[in-house]
């Protein structure tokens, strides 16, 4: 496009072109100086045949007048459709190089664009790749910690069943269990303990690391990369289309005063065509004056030389035409030099500059979708931060609650006696166990029921059932 301009523009500027228009413009003054003089010559004619008292010349007065204003209005017109040429073609030229300036530019700007557009393109995938990393990381790193919670769900189902089995051994009022009771509470204090302690260290850890996501998410590099990109994508768009709207607008300029240029040649060339038509007329009617005038006996010399002078007009007129119809061809070639070939130019033109702006849309629209799946990160780190730091509150409360048994265990061991329980007491509550954690501690108080035969459950494998399952 930016060649078919510039041609366009060298051809119409060129200096050959502009002289070849001058000398038009130069040949027509001569044919309308030619015709005033047929004007005259006219007058002198009717007034010579007037005073010699002959009305032979009176049609042929008639005709040449008639055929000399002809000739004076054809040339009038041709030389206005000249003028108008002239100012069409300057417009055009002025559209053309405008459109040629501001399509330099846009070139130049585009390139640079480009340039950027390439090196942030680079940056978005990286910044698209680094989303997915940051949250295959996430991932990976949070369930390297997801067996602790597994862990700790158990142990909420054991606890559960624990302080089931330990509010049982209190309900059994003077049976002498507070030192078991008291045994048992610690126990359990104990295990609350280090399982609240080991889920509060995963809770920090995993805290620490969807604090970080949530960083890398909302402030680091993908956020920046993001965050640029669209910047310099929406000034992109908008410099590039900005300049595109320039473009066309001066392009249709350029087409309307170029498509104009064939119709105003063409009105020109039928002008030239009545000169010439005209212009034989005058020799034509010449020829008949000097028969006329050799028939005037008394105006013979005056008439002869009034149609010498004719003749000799008709001659410049029609000599004049013909120049005139040569340099008209080169002022019709020049004009329609290239006309076509920039229209069809502008149209595929046209058709890159609606896909290019297409291909900037599309690129907005792929980075906006990059944004808002990086917001989406933002928003479900975010909630799941509160999420863990409200766990991280739930651990505290169950740490209260291993106090608690503690503050109980110390309590029951200031009321225990030193008499042992009844031995069916004992054993009555060590069937009731379901775990090897109570039997453990009751057998370290209470040595001797796990050995008794027929009286217990078998646990030679050192796992009951619900250890098994959990």
């Amino acid at each position: 496009m930016h060649a078919a301009l510039k041609d366009f523009c060298e051809r119409h500027s060129d200096l050959d072109a502009r002289n070849s228009q001058s000398e038009v413009e130069r040949l027509l003054s001569d044919i309308n100086r030619h015709s005033q003089t047929l004007s005259v010559v006219a007058t002198l004619t009717k007034t010579t045949a007037a005073s010699y008292g002959t009305s032979a010349f009176v049609e042929y007065v008639d005709d040449l007048s008639k055929i000399a204003l002809v000739i004076r209005e054809a040339s009038e017109a041709v030389l206005s459709t000249l003028k108008n040429l002239a100012e069409r073609e300057a417009a055009s030229l002025a559209s053309c190089t405008s459109a040629q300036d501001r399509l330099s530019q846009l070139l130049q700007v585009a390139r640079q664009r480009a340039e950027q557009i390439n090196a942030l393109q680079q940056k978005e995938r990286i910044a698209a790749e680094g989303i997915t990393d940051t949250s295959r990381d996430l991932v990976s790193r949070t369930n390297q910690h997801m067996n602790v919670f597994v862990t700790a769900a158990q142990f909420s189902d054991r606890l559960a069943q624990r302080l089931d089995h330990l509010a049982a051994i209190l309900n059994r009022k003077g049976c002498n269990l507070e030192a078991l009771a008291a045994a048992q509470a610690r126990s359990l204090s104990k295990d609350v303990t280090t399982v609240a302690q080991e889920v509060s260290d995963t809770m920090q850890a995993l805290l620490q690391i969807w604090r970080e996501g949530t960083a890398i998410y909302s402030g680091g590099t993908i956020a920046d990369s993001i965050e640029q990109s669209l910047d310099t994508r929406r000034k992109t768009a908008q410099s590039i289309v900005s300049r595109f709207s320039e473009i066309r607008a001066a392009l249709r300029s350029t087409f309307k005063d170029a498509e104009a240029l064939p119709d105003m040649i063409a009105a020109a060339k039928d002008n030239f065509q009545r000169l010439e038509d005209n212009t034989r007329a005058v020799a034509y009617s010449a020829m008949n004056s000097s028969l006329l005038a050799s028939r005037s006996n008394k105006a013979r010399h005056a008439m002869s030389a009034l149609s010498f002078e004719v003749r000799d007009t008709a001659h410049k007129c029609l000599a004049a035409v013909q120049a005139s119809q040569r340099e008209l061809q080169a002022v019709a070639h020049n004009s329609a030099f290239g006309i076509q070939e920039l229209m069809d130019t502008g149209t595929s033109l046209e058709e890159a500059i609606t896909l290019y702006e297409g291909e900037i849309e599309n690129g907005q629209q792929r980075l906006t979708q990059l944004d808002a799946l990086r917001s989406g990160a933002v928003s479900v780190t975010s909630k799941l931060l509160e999420q863990v730091e409200a766990a991280i509150q739930c651990m505290r409360d169950v740490e209260r609650i291993s106090d608690e048994l503690s503050d109980m265990a110390s309590l029951l061991d200031q009321t225990a006696n030193n008499t042992d329980p009844p031995h069916e007491v004992l054993l009555e509550v060590w069937n009731s166990y379901s775990m090897d954690d109570e039997r453990h501690v009751h057998e370290a108080l209470y040595p001797g029921l796990a050995q008794v035969p027929g009286e217990t459950a078998d646990t030679s494998d050192g796992d009951d059932l619900d250890d098994v399952f959990f």
